[in-house]
């Protein structure tokens, strides 16, 4: 009897200890099988579509347009070079120097995805063409492929082959400031005068003046920028005094399209240029270095033509550079 009482005791106590559990409920089943799958997903490749839109993020860079921008043209030995240059505010001048043109087109740029159209509206001081038509749209720039395409406008290019859709401007610089001057040597011409022009088609940037020199005066024709500051100088041919001879650049503002400008050093030429020479003068003793139909004024004094160049040292500053025909 007691041996029973004692069985069915253990059996109530059993009962009671199960009954008193915690439950696991459906919906908390639900959830951890939700978090594990959550991990799983986590810690796995992303999808398909995932790897789209993210390359598609990450292909999508914003084009930077403010900036400087050239484009050269070359038809038997006339020369065309564009200048574009935009500040933060896509506003900005089109300069367009070389055979009889001359022209300063006042731009505005407006974007749209990686295109810039640039919108001719207005005419800037010294611009001698009024064309095209102010309003017009001159052209259209597009990035594609890390290429800039250059969709010609109301503006056509000189050269009637390059008027097509394709390569032309290049950016060469990122935004610059205002205070910075727009003033490029061209391998045929200074702010649009080219040597062989006519003075008189100059007339309006220029001053006429005398330089004194251990060979002799000359009359030379001062160069003057926008503000009335002269930048160089110009030589009359020596057989018509009536056209355009050497131009002398003394600017450091200006600079070459190899990136050399009068300041810069005998080091620096000799890192951007290759065949040039390095003569002295035997009446004046000016120094200089001879590369196409640029010369750099050195600011050392040699007697002979022929020299040692080697030991002309690289810190030797450039003080002028001439363009000859």
């Amino acid at each position: 009897m007691n041996r029973l009482f004692s069985f069915s005791l253990f059996c109530l106590l059993y009962l009671f200890i199960a009954s008193c559990e915690p439950a696991t409920s459906a919906t908390e089943n639900t959830d951890a099988a939700a978090t594990e799958d959550q991990l799983n997903s986590e810690t796995a490749s992303p999808s398909e579509d995932a790897q789209v839109a993210k390359t598609t993020t990450k292909s999508a860079v914003k084009t930077s347009w403010p900036g400087t921008y050239l484009f050269n043209e070359d038809a038997g030995g006339n020369f065309w070079g564009y200048e574009l240059q935009l500040d933060k505010n896509l506003l900005g001048t089109l300069y367009i120097d070389g055979f009889q043109t001359m022209q300063r087109l006042k731009v505005a740029g407006t974007t749209t995805g990686n295109t810039l159209r640039v919108r001719l509206v207005g005419y800037a001081k010294d611009n001698i063409f009024n064309q095209p038509t102010i309003g017009s749209e001159l052209f259209i720039l597009e990035q594609q492929d890390q290429q800039l395409i250059t969709h010609w406008g109301s503006l056509e290019p000189n050269v009637i082959a390059n008027n097509t859709v394709g390569p032309a401007f290049e950016k060469v610089r990122n935004e610059i400031s205002s205070t910075e001057t727009r003033l490029l040597i061209t391998s045929k011409s200074f702010v649009g005068i080219q040597p062989g022009d006519k003075i008189t088609d100059h007339q309006t940037s220029l001053q006429k003046d005398m330089l004194q020199t251990g060979e002799g005066d000359f009359e030379i024709y001062q160069i003057l920028d926008q503000q009335g500051t002269a930048i160089g100088y110009l030589h009359p041919d020596a057989n018509d005094e009536q056209l355009v001879g050497m131009i002398v650049v003394t600017s450091p503002e200006a600079r070459t399209e190899d990136g050399l400008s009068v300041g810069m050093t005998l080091g620096d030429l000799r890192e951007k240029l290759t065949g040039y020479e390095i003569h002295g003068s035997e009446i004046e003793g000016y120094t200089a270095a001879y590369h196409g139909p640029f010369s750099y004024q050195l600011d050392s004094y040699n007697w002979e033509y022929d020299l040692d160049a080697s030991k002309i040292a690289d810190e030797v500053k450039i003080i002028e550079i001439t363009l000859r025909d």
